[in-house]
Order: structure tokens, then C-alpha cells, then sequence
């Protein structure tokens, strides 16, 4: 068992920061990378640098503020992380702990993702049943529609009234335009 004196810990710490591997200084201890990471922590002395590739992330709260903002706003977090170099989870665990990202808030930015989205899908199906000669079920699957068909054609209803737009033409079931 190995006995780990302070001066010696913060010896090792110091060539870390250095620059040298945890686990090259572990080996000429003769310990695992692991142990020595935990004598550090259990005798205090931090590691304050990260991991090789990450870099310390340090937040503010308006920083956080503008991010849950971009993130409301329909941008993903991969894409956040990726722009300031964090990685997603940090990046989320960042969010949360700070209270920017409960439960209720993600699922609201989804319903209200799912909503535009869903908006858009119906104005295409509109603009394709106007302007081609597609049945429902094909207009459903080229604007990616994950509901049925019949739904479909109400919210396309519903947007033409809204809108107050000339409804598209019934069509036979060839496609043609029924007058």
C-alpha cells in the first residue's frame, strides 16, 4: 500500500500541470492512474487542469442566459457545444444546474419545435396539393407527416381557413382536378 505524503502529491500535481500523463506518473509510482487521481482529490489538491482535449469551461450565469436562449430558440445543444468547445454534457449539465433547463421548459421547446415543424409541413402539403397532382398519403410522405393521412388534410383545412385562402382542388383519384 502506498503512503502518500502531501509535499509528494503536490510534487506529482505540479509535473501533471507540467505537462506529463497521469498515467506515465502513476506507472513510476507504481500505482493506477485512478488511485493517484483519488489521493489528489482525498488530500485536496485539485486537478485543475482537464482532460487533454477539453478545456475548463467557466460559466456565467449570462453566458448560460444566452445560451438557454439559443437553445429555446430551436438551436441543438451539439451545436452549442461544438461553437464554444464544450462537450454536450457538460454543456447540459451547465443548463441545469443553473435552472435553465427543467423538464417542463425541454418539453415545451419541443412541443413548440413539433408545432412549427408541423406548421411547415402543412403549409408544403397545401402548396403541393394546389400545385400537383399527388394523392394525400403522397403529399404525407414528402413533407414527412408522422400522423394520418385524414389528420393531414384537417390541418390543411384549418391553415387554408386561417389564412383565408382559396381551399386546394378536390382531386379524383388519378390526380385530376375535379371542376
Amino acid at each position: 500500500m502506498l503512503s502518500w505524503s502531501y509535499k509528494r502529491l503536490r510534487g506529482l500535481r505540479s509535473r501533471y500541470l507540467a505537462g506529463e500523463s497521469v498515467a506515465d506518473l502513476s506507472e513510476e509510482q507504481g500505482c493506477s492512474p485512478k488511485s493517484l487521481t483519488a489521493a489528489w482529490s482525498y488530500h485536496g489538491i485539485t486537478r485543475d487542469m482537464p482532460r487533454s482535449n477539453h478545456r475548463r469551461m467557466d460559466w456565467t450565469m449570462s453566458g448560460l442566459r444566452s445560451i438557454r436562449d439559443r437553445w429555446l430558440a430551436g438551436e441543438t445543444l451539439q451545436s452549442l457545444a461544438i461553437e464554444i468547445g464544450s462537450e454536450v454534457s457538460t454543456l447540459d449539465s451547465a443548463l441545469t444546474r443553473a435552472g435553465f433547463k427543467s423538464p417542463e421548459i425541454a418539453e415545451a421547446r419541443r412541443a413548440r419545435l413539433r408545432h412549427e415543424r408541423n406548421g411547415l409541413a402543412v403549409q408544403k402539403a397545401y402548396i403541393l396539393r394546389r400545385d400537383s397532382e399527388h394523392s394525400w398519403r403522397q403529399i404525407a410522405e414528402i413533407v414527412g407527416w408522422d400522423r394520418s393521412v385524414v389528420h393531414l388534410r384537417g390541418e390543411v383545412r384549418k391553415f387554408v381557413a386561417r389564412a383565408d385562402l382559396p381551399p386546394p382542388p378536390r382531386r379524383s383519384r388519378s390526380g385530376r382536378a375535379l371542376e
